[in-house]
């Protein structure tokens, strides 16, 4: 999970970025913010303003690392040869005549990187620049649908956060331009939300965008790259739907073996009988749950309830195979083997609460790091649900 600042290497580049901080920045105003370097900051160079509103977010996609994302771009620049001109004319040349732009006017164009296949644009739109006021200020937007690769973080799924990341490359070094955030809203935002937005499963953060200052190491000598900018949008998934209808089944099935307590160690084939019916059940809901995800290299914290779980159907297995063997050696006459089984199934229902209170304090730990990490949530999934429920009904 890359940070603001860190070292990255962006997907389709065959040179390596080195993404620095300016030393003489000031920190930024909102913790997930990057500050716009003082170096880059001239008032000879054209400044570059970039928003960015989230339209649709769908087909978050774990197995094949990519989401979808329908979005508008906006993009704002005061421009010398549009002074004079009324506000809310369409001025300059189609989008696709001003990607190789080199002109004294200039349009930002952005390339994404980490794109799958195409970008999709709206054609209903004319990707012109337009007017804001008659003092040469103009505006831009882009309305786009395309499908972008992203690494998923699953270490703690399903209480996972994913930082969808969207990156946008300009045309432009800083040698010729200025990119800076575009104030969206109110609050200063850079990135706002459609009211048309809806998600199902995931509680929606409040986006960001953080400003990329890379130079390219080439043959060993940094030379200045073009801007980028990050946008980043952090879904938290609604884990309590996985707590109570997967990790509760889970729970209540493994505590159900404790019913095999009750019968005769001399009877180990109905233990058996019972303890591995649970068990194949569990297995069966493991299974059911990986399909949904890659084949990870790591165990998140729902396979180490499942494998947990796991082990204390094994206990009662060896427990009741031991004490078949010790009564057909005559190592205990019966009664003894009641006793020491009534034993082994107190310490049996103690460690099952030792290791379910870990996983709560586990659990707990985790969402405290992700409130303490990341940016507030702006929408509940339930809330989120709610709004796409009653979109669909007024369809």
């Amino acid at each position: 999970m890359s940070k603001p600042g860190e070292s990255d290497i962006l997907m389709g580049s065959s040179e390596i970025e080195v993404f620095e901080k300016d030393p003489i920045a000031t920190p930024p105003v909102q913790p997930h913010d990057d500050p716009l370097p003082q170096s880059v900051v001239d008032k000879h160079r054209p400044t570059i303003k970039m928003g960015l509103k989230i339209k649709k977010l769908k087909e978050v996609d774990y197995v094949m690392g990519s989401f979808t994302m329908s979005c508008m771009i906006l993009f704002e620049w005061n421009d010398p040869k549009n002074v004079g001109i009324k506000k809310g004319t369409w001025v300059g040349s189609e989008l696709t005549d001003r990607l190789n732009y080199k002109g004294e006017s200039f349009s930002p164009c952005p390339r994404f990187e980490n794109v799958r296949g195409e970008i999709t644009f709206d054609a209903d739109q004319s990707l012109k620049p337009i007017t804001v006021d008659d003092k040469g200020k103009t505006k831009l937007q882009i309305t786009c649908t395309g499908q972008f690769w992203k690494e998923m973080e699953l270490h703690d799924y399903p209480l996972d956060i994913q930082l969808l990341n969207c990156d946008i490359r300009f045309p432009h070094s800083f040698d010729t331009t200025v990119i800076d955030r575009l104030e969206m809203d109110e609050e200063g935002n850079c990135v706002t939300l459609d009211e048309d937005l809806s998600l199902l499963e995931y509680s929606l953060r409040k986006p960001y965008i953080c400003l990329k200052y890379p130079r390219t190491m080439k043959q060993g000598k940094a030379q200045q790259a073009k801007p980028m900018f990050r946008v980043v949008v952090p879904l938290q998934r609604a884990h309590m739907h996985y707590v109570f209808h997967i990790g509760t089944v889970c729970g209540i099935l493994t505590l159900t073996n404790a019913m095999c307590f009750l019968i005769s160690p001399n009877d180990v084939a109905s233990r058996c009988d019972i303890t591995l019916t649970l068990f194949l059940t569990i297995v069966a809901t493991k299974f059911l749950i990986g399909e949904r995800l890659p084949q990870l290299p790591f165990l998140t914290i729902i396979d180490t309830y499942f494998m947990g779980s796991g082990m204390f159907f094994v206990l009662i297995l060896l427990e009741s195979s031991a004490m078949r063997l010790m009564l057909i050696r005559d190592y205990l006459d019966e009664g003894d083997a009641e006793k020491l089984d009534g034993m082994f199934a107190v310490v049996w229902l103690s460690l099952w609460m030792v290791f379910n209170f870990w996983i709560c304090l586990r659990i707990r730990r985790i969402v405290a790091k992700h409130d303490r990490e990341q940016p507030p949530v702006l929408m509940k999934a339930g809330e989120l649900a709610r709004r796409a429920l009653s979109k669909k009904k007024n369809k």
